[in-house]
């Protein structure tokens, strides 16, 4: 994604905004999740923001990985962060945003590294005995 900012290699072997590089690693470091794009922001008015997707093999589970993230981060970071699910109508897939405020970046990027050592996505099996998508799933009418 072009970019006004200095960008830098990150461990993820990508181009990013350096302001981004640690949140964009520490998100790296969850199983199942992929990275797409970033920005550094600009301090005191555009937080970080790093879109992702949750999946592997063409089985996505943002809404499985919403419940368990987003009050895990609450709890660990209060309003220091924003995270989003999205449908992204041109790519026809869910995608997620977080969102990063500049004054509170290391206290959130200790906790990603935290988070990801917790998390255990689901297995590629349990998405698989599922017809439908993991996101359908999730919503589906008990009995149905």
């Amino acid at each position: 994604m072009p970019s006004n900012h200095r960008q830098v290699c990150a461990k993820v072997n990508a181009f990013v905004d350096e302001g981004a590089v640690e949140t964009v690693e520490a998100l790296a470091a969850f199983q199942g999740i992929r990275t797409h794009e970033s920005c550094q922001g600009v301090p005191g008015r555009r937080p970080i923001q790093v879109w992702f997707t949750c999946g592997y093999d063409g089985y996505e589970y943002p809404l499985m990985f919403a419940e368990w993230f987003g009050p895990a981060l609450m709890e660990a970071v209060g309003d220091s962060a924003h995270f989003s699910v999205y449908w992204d109508t041109l790519g026809g897939r869910p995608r997620c945003l977080l969102e990063v405020r500049q004054e509170g970046a290391g206290r959130v990027v200790d906790a990603l590294r935290n988070l990801a050592t917790k998390w255990v996505p689901p297995t590629e099996s349990r998405l698989r005995r599922n017809s439908r998508s993991a996101c359908d799933t999730h919503h589906r009418e008990p009995g149905s």
